[in-house]
């Protein structure tokens, strides 16, 4: 059976009143927060149907769903366009392939490089599936991010991420536990981070706030945290003199819910001292000797 044909099987599967009724999915659902729950329901059967008011506004499909879709239109465009040729065609609109290759330039040595470079290609490509394979299975099986249905594309051994998670820190273990895969070359991470509607900055600050408290590795005297832009930026203020302390506070704060990048503005090590401060510090040692 033709390639073209295997697909339309694959995607015109019949498909029941019952299961177009429970793909169909109110856009409400998404103002209460339950955009990662639909999204794995689409991963799980491959497409949902929003309503407004009642009525389609757009469907949700998979990427490997709305790939073989976009494939299979293809496939059947070209079908059209050659049997049209066909059917238009005359005797003497054929050629040999000796004389094609001769007005094109082309050598039994060409085709035969191309079949090599094909092969090289098909070895590529068969090395991506591997990787991708290695690297979904990484996802699924972490305990932190299996319930999210993240996806990766893999090319010449560079991976995308795509997908949505709550917070930045997962973001971030996402690309990490990626990069450290044998064979990766380089890490895109596009995966998004949820924010359950409109960020407001006093909400995302006590949140980030609240992290940094919990964690006993920073001090809250030394380093405060604050969201700028309305967007889910927080910028770290303050002066710490330990590296480390720095390094936990951005850890904290990627941890908060509404965190989509965390800018540090703390000074580390120890404050120097004014010219008034030094005359000071001299006049009170003078005093006690």
């Amino acid at each position: 059976m033709p390639k073209a044909y295997k697909r339309v099987d694959v995607m015109l599967n019949p498909i029941s009143i019952s299961d177009v009724m429970n793909s169909l999915v109110p856009i409400s659902r998404f103002n209460k927060g339950e955009a990662n729950k639909i999204f794995e329901e689409v991963r799980k059967t491959g497409f949902k149907i929003v309503l407004k008011n009642n009525t389609p506004t757009c469907v949700l499909l998979t990427p490997e769903t709305y790939e073989l879709m976009l494939e299979t239109i293809e496939d059947y465009r070209l079908l059209d366009e050659a049997e049209k040729r066909m059917a238009n065609a005359k005797a003497g609109d054929f050629i040999s392939s000796e004389k094609a290759m001769r007005e094109l330039g082309i050598s039994e040595a060409d085709l035969d490089d191309t079949n090599v470079e094909q092969q090289r290609g098909g070895t590529m490509m068969a090395n991506d599936k591997a990787l991708r394979e290695k690297v979904q299975r990484i996802l699924r099986e972490d305990k932190d991010l299996r319930g999210y249905g993240l996806n990766a594309d893999v090319v010449a051994g560079e991976v995308q991420l795509q997908g949505i998670v709550d917070t930045l820190q997962e973001k971030e273990r996402a690309g990490k536990l990626v990069g450290r895969v044998p064979g990766v070359k380089s890490v895109a991470n596009a995966v998004s981070i949820s924010t359950d509607g409109a960020i407001q900055d006093e909400d995302v600050t006590m949140e980030a706030a609240e992290e940094l408290d919990l964690d006993p590795r920073v001090n809250l005297r030394h380093i405060g945290v604050a969201s700028v832009d309305g967007h889910g930026t927080v910028v770290l203020k303050g002066r710490t003199g330990d590296p480390a302390e720095l390094e936990a506070a951005r850890e904290a704060a990627a941890k908060a819910r509404g965190v989509t990048r965390v800018v540090s503005q703390v000074k580390v090590g120890e404050e120097e001292m004014s010219l008034k401060d030094i005359f000071h510090s001299q006049v009170n040692n003078d005093r006690e000797e």
